[in-house]
């Protein structure tokens, strides 16, 4: 009975040396004292266990005594705790009767890592939190952060306090939106349901209640296991036509063109995006405009980097470009047929160009003109009367031919631009003006 609820028995003598060793699992109790049979028991004790072991081995009723928990050592691995219950065979001898407690130090042990690594997790979210609060503080926008649940204030910083503590008081804790005119109140409730329901919204422009200033608010969802709130930003609109930079353009450009089904996008003259509306996005089949910031417009614009070349140099000519012919290109490899409109500002202290792209995919459509420009007869009137073959050939010289007069159109003439743009080496094309007539193949404007 004895082996059914045990893991382990001992028999010793009163001088405490082990004389026998049965294990009921090995599974469950991985160290072997068989080897040492005929030495003291505490050899394979930890030293703390040692006045436990003498305090069972001096129990004399025949009751089971009161467990003790000890440790054996194992060499190379971890102690084993077991708890032993000591009960007298005769005058001489001992039984203990031992429960492996293995698993529930392992248990505890899970326990304390995980409580350590909450401690830790709790830790990093409180300097999380802290640094947020600190940023929020030094911010010079007024930030408002509102429940979505009960729609109050949770959190403002201290420019949302100068900027609304004046018309709300006490701002934490009171219903949102209030402190605006009428107009701007409707407003911001449809930019927090938008934001609701998109996970954010674009610059709005709100006035105060009392006229006297107006700002641009922006709203975005933050979502956590607490619970959703709606984080507000507001932004004096301060800044005049003269005193332009990076942050005004964002926000002019995503206020005005917010809705626009064209692109537009502002560059520095190194060619990278400041700033464009979320038509791009859409576009370049990206999560957010803000992906596309601080990179190359020729990341995404141009069969080529020739495209963009070719743009700039003619901005550089002529400080316009009306529709310019290309293409959007896609992460996930979809083309999209464009024109751009092109314009540089050269403002003094934030030079930039401003783009307009315009999706005219669907209005493209297959050229009847080639059809129309075919030598002799309709092209469906001559299947039947001339052989396949010739009609093929014709075709293809006749889409050659267009291709490299569109080619040449569009770099002014520039046949070693013009070569590149077709992926064609300057003595290929040479030869194919030669062959066409459109010139005598000479590089007159290869420079």
């Amino acid at each position: 009975m004895l082996q059914q609820v045990a893991d382990l028995i001992l028999v010793v003598d009163r001088a405490g040396v082990l004389l026998e060793v049965e294990h009921q699992d090995a599974r469950r109790f991985n160290a072997d004292l068989s080897s040492h049979i005929g030495e003291p028991l505490i050899n394979t004790m930890t030293v703390e266990s040692e006045k436990k072991i003498s305090e069972l081995l001096l129990h004399k009723q025949s009751a089971p005594s009161r467990f003790r928990q000890v440790n054996h050592v194992v060499e190379g691995g971890d102690d084993i705790p077991v708890r032993y219950s000591a009960m007298p065979v005769n005058s001489k001898q001992i039984l203990l009767v031992g429960q492996s407690l293995v698993e529930i130090a392992s248990t505890q042990q899970l326990l304390m890592r995980t409580q350590r690594a909450l401690e830790n997790d709790f830790a990093s979210l409180s300097q999380a939190k802290a640094r947020y609060q600190m940023l929020l503080e030094l911010s010079n926008e007024a930030v408002v952060d509102i429940d979505v649940t009960t729609g109050k204030i949770v959190n403002a910083n201290a420019a949302a306090q100068r900027l609304l503590g004046r018309f709300i008081t006490p701002l934490k804790g009171a219903k949102f939106p209030q402190g605006f005119d009428k107009p701007s109140t409707k407003a911001l409730e449809e930019l927090m349901v938008l934001a609701r329901t998109k996970g954010r919204a674009a610059d709005l422009a709100v006035t105060a209640v009392d006229k006297s200033s107006s700002f641009l608010a922006s709203a975005s969802l933050i979502q956590d296991v607490s619970g959703s709130t709606l984080m507000l930003r507001f932004t004096p609109m301060t800044e005049s036509h003269d005193d332009i930079s990076a942050a005004s353009l964002n926000r002019w450009i995503k206020t005005i063109f917010s809705d626009s089904p064209d692109a537009v996008v502002v560059c520095d003259n190194n060619g990278n995006v400041i700033t464009a509306n979320d038509a791009l996005a859409s576009m370049t089949q990206v999560a957010s405009v803000d992906q596309l910031v601080g990179k190359p417009v020729d990341n995404w614009l141009g069969r080529s980097s020739l495209d963009h070349r070719l743009l700039n140099s003619n901005l550089k000519e002529h400080g316009e470009v009306p529709k310019f012919s290309t293409i959007v290109s896609s992460d996930h490899g979809v083309n999209i047929d464009v024109e751009i409109s092109a314009a540089t500002i050269n403002h003094e202290k934030l030079p930039y160009t401003l783009l307009i792209i315009r999706n005219v995919q669907s209005r493209l459509n297959v050229n009847e003109d080639i059809v129309a420009q075919t030598p002799g007869a309709p092209l469906k009137d001559l299947v039947g009367r001339v052989p396949l073959k010739e009609l093929v050939r014709e075709s293809t010289d006749l889409i050659e031919k267009l291709c490299i007069e569109s080619a040449l159109e569009m770099t002014s003439d520039n046949r070693a631009s013009a070569a590149e743009m077709l992926g064609l080496s300057r003595q290929s094309l040479y030869t194919k003006l030669h062959r066409f007539g459109i010139a005598d193949g000479s590089d007159n404007n290869s420079q």
